[in-house]
């Protein structure tokens, strides 16, 4: 799957994942953190380009839409393969 060219044609805007996240949990309401005993929970999320853009073909930025969880980084290779996989799922909204 080439997810960059997928997601230039359907226009970032319009891209939503489905995807494995911890919550974080935050100490003194400024310091966050994610647990390893914390389950993953599967959250909604929208591509984030504030550090990497998708036009750069390096990494992709998945930023959930519910606050609670964070953001994660991915290679694009590696998108490419866990979505493959089915561990993440995408969509384009129509």
């Amino acid at each position: 799957m080439d997810i960059r060219k997928k997601i230039e044609e359907a226009g970032i805007d319009n891209c939503m994942f489905l995807v494995p996240m911890r919550p974080l949990n935050v100490v003194f309401g400024c310091i966050a953190f994610t647990s390893d005993s914390d389950p993953e929970v599967i959250v909604p999320a929208k591509i984030c380009e504030d550090k990497y853009t998708v036009k750069d073909n390096y990494k992709i930025t998945l930023k959930s839409l519910y606050e609670r969880f964070g953001q994660e980084h991915y290679y694009v290779s590696d998108l490419e393969n866990l979505i493959d996989e089915g561990t993440i799922e995408f969509f384009v909204k129509s």
